[in-house]
């Protein structure tokens, strides 16, 4: 498969991380797992669709879709060629926007259809009737540059939980954003979908991989470099979101996950 990562512009940027486009023309099946990287995210599925495993059965997925925030890690497998386009979004977008609680879709991959967001729809029809992928980013952009750029104590935590990469505590957190521990947690659940604690420990974990773009592997080193307590807890964490030790993970396959999680 190709992968391909596209940076948002503009305006856009405050709402948008990424645009990624995925194609591939091998019609044979492939299983692959997707880590929790703590980003929303709209997948649009040009080629043949997709089935998904979150909850221990296979089900099919709808050719648009909205994932929330994932807890831990799940699998995805084509049904046939591959051609996708995906708008990462930033964590509070949604909801500064919309006004969508994010609490509501947390470990969910829903068709977008389902979301009561009337302007995603426009932007789903929009980007269908391009003509092609530069066309559909272009449109996807403007989409998000139209929205005024607006800042709060939500967006201004999220921002210094990826100053610290995740290594902060909460109670450092909600110094940084004024308000108390409950107001805090309360907050996040609605603009994130998650806890401070764990959304701080996804990111956590995400830094290890951009640590790896930079040298091979020690991991006691990398723990250090990413915040870890120690050794041993950096495995802990890496074994909950990925299910499996990091000396067993292939961090140089050309795979869905180490393509969201590997931006270098």
């Amino acid at each position: 498969m190709n992968f391909r990562r596209i940076e948002p512009t503009g305006a856009a940027q405050h709402w948008v991380e990424s645009y990624w486009i995925i194609e591939g023309d091998d019609p044979t099946a492939h299983e692959q797992k997707i880590i929790p990287d703590g980003y929303p995210e709209i997948i649009f599925h040009f080629g043949d669709p997709y089935r998904i495993n979150i909850s221990g059965q296979w089900e099919q997925q709808a050719l648009s879709l909205l994932a929330g925030q994932i807890r831990q890690h799940f699998y995805l497998q084509n049904m046939g060629r591959v051609h996708m386009l995906g708008i990462k979004l930033q964590p509070t977008t949604l909801h500064q926007i919309f006004q969508f609680d994010m609490s509501g879709i947390t470990d969910s991959v829903l068709p977008l259809e389902q979301i009561p967001i009337p302007q995603l729809a426009y932007l789903e029809k929009e980007i269908r009737q391009a003509r092609d992928m530069d066309e559909r980013v272009a449109i996807a952009n403007q989409f998000f540059s139209s929205f005024e750029i607006v800042s709060n104590a939500v967006t201004d935590g999220v921002a210094w939980i990826f100053k610290t990469k995740g290594s902060g505590s909460v109670e450092e957190l909600c110094y940084v954003m004024g308000l108390s521990e409950r107001q805090t947690e309360r907050l996040f659940q609605k603009y994130i979908g998650l806890s401070p604690k764990f959304y701080c420990r996804i990111i956590l974990f995400n830094a290890i991989f951009n640590l790896l773009n930079q040298r091979d592997p020690s991991w006691a080193d990398l723990a250090y470099e990413a915040g870890f307590a120690d050794q041993s807890h950096f495995i802990r964490n890496f074994k909950a979101f990925t299910g499996e030790e990091p000396s067993a993970y292939g961090f140089d396959e050309q795979s869905l996950a180490n393509f969201f999680l590997r931006k270098g």
